[in-house]
């Protein structure tokens, strides 16, 4: 129970202490603080004779590579299915071959950047929610 009791000990002395109203919070970041200290032992049995790092300075060189990412490099929400593909190749939009108007059963936003109806009409071909006046101009370069 020895090694058991120390990494409980090292665990709660820099624990993170988040309220949240979801019950499944306190345990994720229990886990979170786990694993830093999970990772912190196996950094001190490697780095045997050469420059370790204490727990508090471990923690914060794994922390700030995270916080410096910035708000740009972090999408928050919900990933969109609308968004054009850009592995979408320029060839097969202007060919003008199968380019044919089919109705879905939800609406969607038309992808053309200045239009902001929501049809219910896309290109088969290409997979695209467009609407009736901007599906032309869409395939025409």
């Amino acid at each position: 129970m020895g090694s058991v009791d120390h990494h409980d000990q090292l665990d709660s002395k820099f624990a993170t202490s988040l309220r949240g109203k979801k019950w499944y919070w306190s345990l994720f970041t229990r886990v979170l603080d786990m694993i830093v200290v999970n990772a912190w032992i196996i950094h001190k049995f490697l780095q045997t004779g050469k420059e370790q790092l204490d727990l508090v300075s471990f923690r914060r060189a794994v922390c700030v590579p995270y916080l410096k990412l910035g708000k740009a490099d972090i999408r928050i929400g919900r990933k969109s299915r609308d968004i054009i593909p850009s592995t979408r190749l320029d060839d097969v939009r202007y060919d003008g071959k199968d380019h044919v108007i089919a109705k879905r059963e939800n609406q969607r936003r038309c992808q053309k950047k200045s239009c902001s109806r929501k049809p219910r009409t896309y290109c088969k071909k290409c997979n695209i929610t467009l609407c009736l006046e901007c599906f032309t101009p869409y395939h025409k370069q």
